[in-house]
């Protein structure tokens, strides 16, 4: 049996504060997540951060797809980003 990935999720309120968990923590994580919070306060430029900061493989960036996040966003880029 494959072990279980790890999950960081990054809902904070600024990519610096983000920045700073991913630097403690990207060695011990499999995935690494820009969450909604994230995403609607910084916009697509939080998830090319982050995409820089751990460009192993082993280290992928999602953003949520939630259907109300994209029905309230009022930001078209980041609706598009987010649907896919």
């Amino acid at each position: 049996m494959s072990r279980p990935l790890l999950q960081l999720a990054l809902d904070h309120s600024s990519l610096e504060a983000a920045q700073r968990d991913v630097t403690q923590l990207k060695d011990s994580v499999d995935i690494v997540e820009a969450g909604t919070i994230l995403c609607l306060n910084e916009g697509l430029g939080a998830v090319k951060a982050l995409r820089e900061q751990c460009p192993d493989q082993n280290h992928r960036c999602r953003t949520g797809r939630s259907p109300t996040l994209v029905k309230r966003s009022r930001n078209r880029h980041l609706a598009q980003a987010l649907t896919g």
